[in-house]
């Protein structure tokens, strides 16, 4: 059993040869909307599923999504792929972004279910395996073969044609993206030999630096965006940074720094 939740409601979906099971409930009082068993021929059990815009989005263990009106329950596309299990699905307005275990990212039309574009990685180990969606589809890429003194980068990729719409080099060839805004994007890494763990908030258009903070060396871990607010979890504690306004503060910061709330 999967589930997807809106801001209206809770779907869960379950899968028995030949009918998927559908549930939809009221989020805040537990009330069922409505039941459904749709037939359909899936491989495996539901794998991933996302509620966007009244349309649940659904893969099954073989890498196929299926697109389901809310309000009349029918099938609206099924993509029939070969990608193994997906790790999960975000929808960017008219764009179904599925997540696979290759290194393959490929973008599809919300409305019709039809490939907009496929990118296969090439020099970069794992570039597709975690992209985090803002505005645009931002990621990091771990060189096979990483080159000093930069040996990582984060890119940023147009949803639309999946071209690059800039990248920005680091110094850790571990870095990785954290979260993405329509306005910010949240980068980190380690420490290394002459460097230590740091979070850069990048602008979204240009992937220059906006502020930057040095982190506790393992024992920092990425939370949430919600707003203007960036929670992190520095254990035992919940932090919450502004995301815009830099400001002085205590504490293992640089000197263009994240507002402690």
């Amino acid at each position: 059993m999967y589930s997807g939740e809106s801001q209206q409601f809770l779907c869960l979906t379950s899968y028995r040869p030949p009918c998927l099971r559908l549930r939809a409930f009221h989020s805040t009082t537990g009330k069922q909307f409505w039941h459904e068993e749709t037939p359909i021929q899936l491989s495996g059990q539901v794998g991933a599923l996302v509620v966007s815009d009244g349309v649940l989005y659904l893969t099954d263990w073989n890498g196929s999504v299926v697109a389901i009106d809310a309000t009349t329950r029918r099938i609206r596309w099924h993509y029939q792929g070969q990608w193994g299990h997906l790790l999960r699905l975000d929808v960017l307005g008219d764009i179904v972004l599925p997540h696979t275990y290759t290194n393959t990212l490929l973008a599809l039309h919300a409305p019709t279910g039809q490939v907009l574009w496929i990118k296969q990685g090439q020099d970069n180990a794992y570039d597709f395996l975690c992209p985090v969606a803002g505005k645009a589809i931002s990621m990091a890429a771990h060189q096979r073969k990483p080159s000093p003194p930069s040996p990582g980068r984060v890119y940023a990729l147009d949803p639309q044609t999946g071209s690059v719409l800039w990248q920005k080099h680091f110094p850790s060839a571990l870095v990785s993206v954290w979260a993405a805004t329509n306005e910010t994007v949240y980068a980190a890494y380690p420490a290394g030999a002459s460097f230590a763990d740091m979070l850069h908030v990048l602008d979204e258009r240009s992937g220059s630096t906006i502020w930057t903070m040095q982190l506790v060396s393992g024992k920092c871990y990425p939370a949430a965006v919600r707003g203007n607010v960036l929670y992190l979890v520095v254990t035992p504690h919940l932090l919450a940074h502004s995301s815009r306004a830099p400001a002085s503060c205590s504490g293992a910061m640089s000197k263009q720094d994240g507002r402690e709330l």
